[in-house]
């Protein structure tokens, strides 16, 4: 079943412009991978909170996903951008209206 999950962010002071641009970096590199069918960046009200919204095949992929060089990499140059994940939720995909 289609896997989702949704991720706040709150980055320190001034970091979250960088942090977008590093995700929006990686939303590209997603698009490599077939399980990953969805990976969105984006910010809210807060100056300091940025947001990811991703859908995966299921969870396993995702898991998967965390032990490539990709993505490690990019959570060693996230990290010091990042002062909390203020929230995070997974969830299980239903379906959608296929606009």
């Amino acid at each position: 079943m289609t896997h989702g999950l949704f991720t706040v962010f709150r980055t320190h002071p001034g970091a979250s412009e960088q942090l977008t641009d590093l995700l929006l970096h990686a939303s590209r590199a997603m698009s490599a991978d077939a399980d990953c069918l969805q990976y969105q960046v984006g910010t809210t009200s807060d100056d300091d909170e940025v947001c990811v919204a991703e859908l995966w095949t299921d969870e396993a992929a995702r898991l998967a996903s965390l032990r490539t060089d990709a993505v490690r990499d990019l959570i060693t140059r996230a990290g010091p951008l990042i002062s909390t994940v203020a929230s995070q939720t997974s969830y299980r995909v239903h379906g959608s209206d296929p606009r």
